[in-house]
């Protein structure tokens, strides 16, 4: 893998702890150092646990930690600053990566990093009116208008403003509707 890759670039590798166990987590991250990798960032649970919250193993993440010389970076279930902190104490992890965690709480990084609060509703409503129009730019058919709908369904499971919006929009069939809603509600805030 080393080989394959220019000596300034740095190879990473993501992988979840197995497919149906994590029966074979180490051997698979010795393949991965030994293959040359520079890190190795580890989701906490298999494939077939899905993302289920009562099945992620950070335990498991810990025993690649100590095992591992390259830097291991802890995945799944980080969604504010206190799970951060306990990810990394089990597992000995320096650094976590965020997932779906940062849908919901778009300034994450920062509530991980410093111990922040969530962005406040009105800086996420002008986020969603930017990343709609972003959206409306590339893309004109039924995917823009799911996208919107999929962030709504996300941010509401932090913000209840979200669900009030999620429930305006989620009936609607086109970007300009959508934008619309979004538009009216920005307005309402402001």
């Amino acid at each position: 893998m080393r080989a394959a890759v220019p000596a300034e670039l740095p190879v990473t590798v993501k992988v979840r702890l197995g497919w149906d166990s994590p029966q074979h987590s180490l051997e698979i991250a010795d393949a991965v150092q030994q293959a040359g990798a520079s890190e190795l960032v580890v989701h906490g649970r298999t494939k077939e646990d899905g993302y289920k919250a009562e099945r992620i193993n950070w335990q498991a993440i810990g025993e690649i930690r100590r095992r591992l010389r390259i830097p291991v970076i802890a995945n799944g279930e980080i969604w504010d600053y206190a799970s951060a902190r306990r990810c990394m104490d089990i597992t000995g992890c320096d650094a976590v990566m965020l997932g779906r965690g940062a849908l919901n709480v778009p300034n994450l990084s920062r509530v991980v990093k410093y111990n922040e609060p969530p962005m406040p509703w009105p800086q996420v409503v002008r986020l969603l009116q930017k990343y709609a129009h972003l959206e409306k730019q590339g893309d004109t058919g039924l995917y823009h208008v799911a996208r919107i709908k999929q962030w709504l369904g996300y941010l509401r499971k932090e913000y209840a403003e979200a669900g009030d919006l999620f429930a305006q929009v989620r009936a609607l069939k086109s970007s300009g509707e959508i934008a619309q809603a979004i538009a009216a509600c920005a307005a309402a805030i402001d």
